[in-house]
């Protein structure tokens, strides 16, 4: 599928970048801010400008992994029972 270039103004630009940076993929949103732009219009421009990976690095970020409780050693243990 082959997608028609969308043409922004550099004041458009910069409000999807910043406005990206603020809210992430939330399209309906950024389009709220740039009369006469659609949601789609928007994610189609991001998408053909930045790719699918910025969503990936994005989504990254936003997921944290939980870090394991390190497991007391015996001294640690014998030392905690002992207080």
């Amino acid at each position: 599928m082959e997608w028609e270039v969308i043409n922004m103004s550099e004041e458009e630009e910069d409000i999807i970048r910043r406005m990206h940076k603020l809210v992430g993929d939330k399209w309906g949103l950024i389009a709220g801010r740039i009369p006469g732009r659609k949601a789609e219009e928007i994610e189609r421009f991001w998408l053909m400008r930045n790719g699918s990976d910025s969503f990936k690095s994005n989504r990254m970020r936003i997921i944290s992994i939980p870090t394991p409780t390190p497991t007391p050693t015996p001294q640690q243990q014998k030392h905690k029972h002992n207080s």
